[in-house]
């Protein structure tokens, strides 16, 4: 049957090649929880995206001066709260 056509022989391993594959990719990526890995990193993706969005932009192109006339650090712990 298969004896025949060497065209069928190629055909017929080469889909059983590629089911082969995608069977051990597949265990592959469950031993080693790549598909885990790869969800949870959309999800921070996501959550820093909107810390992104509802983060304020801040103007760094002139030093800020407190009520003393003393210059404002973004270290400081008490602009951190501001």
């Amino acid at each position: 049957m298969f004896s025949d056509s060497p065209g069928m022989v190629i055909a017929v391993s080469v889909v059983i090649s590629i089911t082969i594959f995608l069977i051990c990719r597949e265990l592959f990526c469950w031993y080693f929880k790549i598909n885990k890995r790869t969800e949870l990193l959309t999800k921070i993706l996501e959550q820093q995206t909107k810390l992104v969005e509802l983060a304020t932009p801040v103007d760094m192109t002139r030093p800020r001066k407190d009520k003393d006339g003393n210059y404002l650090s973004i270290f400081d712990e008490e602009n951190l709260t501001k």
